[in-house]
């Protein structure tokens, strides 16, 4: 089993830990470093690095240092994780601070097409193109289907009013839908890269 001293999760201070941010996560461009105040950083500590989860923040407070228990937690269930449980637990870390195991101990009113969009995260929308995919059930275009899943994302009010009469064969309403499952509040993009570096290194271990 791996030793989790190995994986480290930091508040990085900036601009006081700003040389070792850079070194670790050299993806972010100068001037975030110059805007944000602190960088929410969780890595492997090999040789070179291994960057898994990086955001800039502004506010210290949101940013929950919980990896090495939920890490545990998640390890006891998953004794061989393949790529997609990792991938669903750093996108669900740290962001809900009270998903229990990242989404597999969470219960969804069964709807088939729904469940099948969403059968890669236990149910739970999590990512653009899962929303999107969802949406194109209704819209004519992915172009469509794009515009309105980044509108629904930045809460802007008539995006909800134009969804209002979206619903599935059986009834169930598509706006229903996202406020059962759409757990994080908003989707993303997957951090392919991040489970990637942590999946290969687990394998090593």
């Amino acid at each position: 089993m791996q030793d989790r001293s190995d994986i480290v999760e930091k508040l990085f201070q900036l601009p006081r830990d700003k040389e070792l941010a850079q070194a670790v996560f050299p993806a972010f461009t100068k001037d975030e470093y110059k805007r944000f105040p602190y960088l929410f950083g969780l890595y492997v500590n090999d040789s070179p690095p291994l960057p898994v989860i990086a955001y800039m923040t502004d506010d210290r407070a949101k940013v929950n240092l919980r990896f090495d228990e939920l890490w545990t937690s998640f390890l006891k269930r998953h004794k061989r994780p393949g790529f997609m449980d990792i991938l669903i637990f750093l996108d669900s870390y740290p962001k809900f601070k009270d998903m229990r195991d990242n989404c597999y101990d969470l219960k969804f009113k069964p709807q088939p097409i729904v469940d099948a969009i969403l059968a890669e995260s236990g149910g739970c929308l999590l990512w653009h193109h899962q929303m999107e995919n969802l949406l194109r059930v209704f819209v004519d275009t992915p172009q469509e289907a794009l515009k309105l899943r980044k509108a629904l994302n930045a809460g802007l009010p008539q995006a909800m009013t134009s969804i209002d009469g979206f619903c599935f064969d059986d009834g169930t309403a598509l706006a229903a839908v996202l406020k059962e499952r759409e757990v994080l509040g908003v989707t993303a993009y997957p951090n392919m890269s991040g489970a990637a570096n942590l999946f290969h290194w687990l394998k090593k271990q």
